[in-house]
């Protein structure tokens, strides 16, 4: 087994400008000065807000760039990419149900509001910057510092599924990157000790990253006993050449299978997301060589395992993406609007990609759980997949057991 290797690019390395919201700053005094501690040399500008108008003004008249990071053009996505603003979520949407309106096969569960356009990662697709929850604020990256509230009202959701005999299922990968900024911003440190409450007995919390940083996962496995039963850990992989290519800044292919590998090692199931398939050159023997890579050379058990193509919601976040990557083979690719939900490879095509994966994992592995990212149930059917629950957002990893439910304590 290859050993890890190129950890991430470094949040304390990439950030460049520190803002802070002053009524957070107030608030959550140590906090916020634990997260300025992981940037020496960094000095934070404060701020009465994180309105666009406001961080251009910051932007032209305190640190002398003149700058559009009052829009999302490419040019603002890669400039905020640098930008870490320390501010808390005060209307009432910190913990959110997830709902599709497009028909797609995406199980329940509801979202954390932890961080906004998350990552300083420099993928070329860059699913973040696409995504209808990070526009919330502009292209900046956004830290909620109110995790007692985040915590609060997990507990209120859980506590109330699990009167009616109900799994929970918290989301932490949708937008950002769940292990990459851990060591900065600590939500992980405080959020799984909490976990052992009787309220998350049939709890899971959902990671996904594309970061080998799992110190934290580790050493709460050694700590709670809980953890490994309430926490599924994930990875977004691609195959060598992909990950090498179109994913900058991330942890490589073997590294993430490493990472994977250990925290299996630890007693965690593990979650992976082959996202999103890029078919140019020879991908299906890159495919399967990531296949390969998976279960022969780094024996995970992926639970489950997923496999998506690539996509976007509409055309903006294709030609921001196109706007910092001009030179990039990935928009020569046929990309068109698929049954009015969203811009992706054609449905052939798509399916061609899907069944070569598939086909060839199930003659590696003909009992691994498998499902598609994104897709309606027609394009799961024609595979023979089950789009019943699959994801991995679907089920508890421990099962409701009659555990006492007890009043919510203070965090």
């Amino acid at each position: 087994m290859m050993a890890s290797q190129n950890r991430t690019l470094d949040p304390r390395v990439a950030v460049k400008h520190i803002l802070v919201e002053r009524q957070a700053q107030q608030e959550y005094l140590s906090r916020v000065g634990g997260v300025l501690d992981q940037f020496p040399g960094r000095k934070p500008t404060y701020v009465d807000d994180f309105e666009a108008t406001t961080i251009a003004r910051v932007f032209r008249e305190q640190l002398g760039e003149d700058r559009p990071l009052a829009d999302d053009s490419s040019e603002a996505v890669g400039i905020g990419k640098r930008v870490l603003a320390i501010g808390a979520r005060r209307d009432g949407r910190i913990v959110e149900k997830f709902t599709d309106e497009k028909g797609m096969i995406c199980h329940g569960f509801h979202y954390l509001h932890v961080m906004a356009n998350g990552c300083v990662f420099n993928c070329q697709y860059c699913f973040l910057h696409g995504s209808i929850w990070a526009r919330s604020v502009p292209t900046i990256i956004k830290l909620n510092i109110n995790y007692e509230d985040i915590s609060t009202r997990m507990r209120e959701i859980a506590a109330d599924n699990l009167r009616q005999g109900k799994c929970t299922r918290f989301n932490m990968g949708v937008m950002m990157d769940s292990f990459a900024f851990e060591p900065t911003i600590g939500f992980l440190r405080y959020i799984i000790p909490l976990l052992g409450h009787d309220d998350f007995a049939a709890t899971t919390l959902i990671l996904l990253s594309k970061s080998n940083e799992i110190t934290e996962l580790l050493n709460a496995a050694r700590r709670y006993p809980w953890a490994t039963k309430r926490v599924l850990p994930g990875f977004s992989v691609n195959s060598v050449t992909a990950a090498t290519r179109f994913e900058g800044g991330t942890a490589g292919t073997h590294a993430r299978l490493a990472a994977a590998r250990q925290l299996q090692s630890a007693g965690y199931a593990v979650r992976l997301r082959i996202d999103p398939v890029i078919p140019i050159g020879d991908w299906a023997t890159e495919y399967k060589h990531l296949v390969d890579l998976i279960y022969r050379e780094y024996e995970i058990d992926p639970q489950p395992l997923l496999v998506a193509s690539l996509r976007f919601d509409d055309p903006q976040p294709i030609n921001r993406a196109r706007g910092r990557f001009p030179f990039s083979p990935l928009f020569d690719l046929p990309l068109t609007l698929d049954d009015g939900a969203k811009w992706r490879l054609p449905f052939d095509f798509r399916r061609e990609i899907f069944a070569t994966i598939i086909d060839y994992i199930r003659r590696i592995a003909p009992q691994q759980r498998l499902g598609l990212c994104k897709e309606k149930a027609a394009t799961w059917k024609t595979l023979g997949l089950d789009p019943r629950p699959t994801c991995g957002a679907s089920d508890c990893l421990e099962p409701p057991s009659g555990a006492a439910v007890v009043e919510p304590d203070q965090p």
